[in-house]
């Protein structure tokens, strides 16, 4: 019940970065819920639902890995709307996380040059873009 829940949320949360045109990967959440789910079966419990050789796919292992993607996947969507929202957080606690999630929009803004052929451009990719925002933040 509560991975139904969960999802159900998901989805409103998903409604809303569509409505604030917010920039979702959509596809690196869809394999992030498929990835976790399938480790997550490699570790029966409960109830088998269908056999292979294998692997038994089973009820607990199922709702397990559905709901561990599932935070994953609602912590994001939801960052992703409190950077937009104007919610006033008071004292220090509330100016770091404005600057992680001022720091987090800027990070996703949009998307890393990369070089497709090989990974190792990613790193440096990821570096100019945090030295750009850590000077940006200086000034």
């Amino acid at each position: 019940m509560k991975v139904i829940i969960l999802w159900g949320i998901i989805i409103a949360l998903s409604l809303i970065c569509i409505i604030l045109r917010r920039r979702v990967r959509w596809i690196s959440s869809l394999l992030l819920t498929a990835a976790i789910t399938f480790f997550s079966l490699l570790t029966p419990e409960g109830k088998v639902l269908v056999e292979f050789s294998w692997l038994h796919i089973t009820l607990g292992a199922l709702e397990n890995g559905l709901f561990k993607s599932g935070i994953l996947i609602f912590l994001q969507l939801f960052s992703k709307i409190l950077i937009t929202s104007k919610i006033p957080l008071p004292g220090k606690a509330g100016t770091f996380i404005k600057a992680v999630f001022a720091i987090y929009e800027k990070l996703t803004a949009e998307k890393l040059p990369q070089d497709r052929k090989k990974l190792k451009g990613i790193i440096p990719a990821i570096d100019e873009k945090l030295l750009t925002i850590w000077n940006d933040e200086k000034l």
